[in-house]
């Protein structure tokens, strides 16, 4: 017989430290994989925070590199992610020419002072179109206060820097449409001046115009005028012009005069005006920036030619076709938003539809209402 208690004492208290520490493990394992669970949530939760940005993000050290770009990057530029990431220099090389030292100065200023900046610039895709950035950065700053890189951000703003584009030389040539309406005034205020000697005779109203008109008939005839009116009412004056036979210029244009300077090129504005129903509605961009512009050129083209017209108290045949246009132009432009709003809700098939019945209706009531006035009653 052999005493071996000590033994089974020492056999069971190893058990027991097995047992613990297998529980331990488990405990530190259940910690582990809920840590790496976290972790992968986060992880997914940062990936799609930048990954799917409709901007073009990227984090660039300060040598350069890229440390991170989003995929964005494809659908501004035409270039992947690792083509940016293998070349660090594409991003400069795709920027055009005439933009080169606006790229430079920024990034010079940026590592010389490093703070948020903005800068527009202009880069060539990879399938040869340009297309506008705003470039905003700012650096990337670490627990200890060391400078990381910087954090960019890219936009497209092609479509709306366009859009400025037309609307600054829209209005550039309003401004010169003005300049040259204010000479005209000028040249026509000195021509009747001098042609009809009206400087001592004031006044703008339809039986004033009635006498001058009476008056310019009767100077070229050797007759006796009888003119009848109370004292102080301008009788000498009247007098003076008729026997100064001065009056040479017609108060009424021809009508090729109204052909040439307001209908050919009314109904130009409107026939271009309609060229936006053959743009596809998915080019909202391009059709609310033809409508507009269509709109700006007919409001500057009254402008200019109103000081032409003649000036009366009632509404001719031609202010009726002007009207006309301007409403036409004016709805084309409704249009364009309602096709448009179509458009961005996915309904293609019902704004198209629309853009086809405006094809036949605008033209078509355009020409009617230019054959009413212009045809039948040709009261200018």
């Amino acid at each position: 017989m052999r005493d071996i208690t000590k033994r089974k004492e020492m056999e069971e208290a190893l058990k027991k430290a097995h047992n613990a520490l297998e529980r331990k493990v488990e405990e530190r394992t259940a910690q582990l994989s809920k840590t790496v669970d976290k972790l992968r949530e986060t992880e997914l939760r940062y990936r799609t925070v930048v990954d799917f940005t409709y901007d073009w993000e990227y984090w660039a050290k300060l040598d350069g590199t890229m440390r991170y770009i989003s995929p964005s990057c494809e659908r501004i530029s035409g270039y992947t992610p690792g083509q940016f990431i293998d070349n660090p220099s594409l991003f400069r090389e795709i920027i055009v020419p005439k933009d080169q030292d606006i790229w430079k100065k920024h990034y010079h200023d940026s590592r010389k002072e490093p703070k948020a900046r903005e800068i527009q610039f202009r880069i060539r895709s990879r399938d040869g179109a340009i297309r506008w950035i705003e470039h905003a950065c700012q650096p990337v700053i670490g627990n200890q206060g060391e400078i990381l890189g910087f954090r960019a951000s890219n936009r497209d703003i092609t479509r709306r820097k366009e859009g400025e584009i037309k609307l600054q030389n829209a209005y550039l040539e309003i401004e010169q449409l003005k300049e040259q309406l204010e000479a005209d005034q000028t040249y026509l205020r000195d021509e009747i001046k001098s042609a009809h000697n009206y400087e001592n005779i004031v006044g703008d109203s339809d039986m004033l115009k009635y006498v001058l008109f009476r008056a310019e008939q009767i100077a070229p005839i050797d007759t006796t005028v009888l003119i009848l009116g109370e004292t102080g009412t301008g009788k000498e004056l009247i007098a003076r012009a008729i026997h100064g036979a001065k009056f040479s210029i017609k108060a009424q244009r021809q009508y090729g005069y109204f052909i040439v300077k307001v209908i050919i090129p009314i109904f130009l504005i409107v026939m271009m005006s309609c060229v936006v129903f053959w743009i596809d509605p998915k080019e909202s961009g391009t059709q609310i920036n033809v409508a507009i512009t269509m709109m700006l050129t007919l409001i500057a083209y009254r402008f200019a030619v109103g000081a032409d017209l003649p000036k009366v108290s009632y509404l001719t045949r031609i202010d009726y076709f002007i009207l006309a246009a301007t409403f036409l132009v004016f709805a084309s432009l409704i249009e364009v938003v309602i096709t448009s709003t179509y458009a961005r809700v996915g309904n293609l098939y019902r704004a198209r539809k629309i853009d086809r019945w405006a094809r036949i209706l605008f033209p078509t009531t355009f020409i009617l209402m230019a054959f009413e006035s212009l045809i039948f009653r040709f009261g200018l």
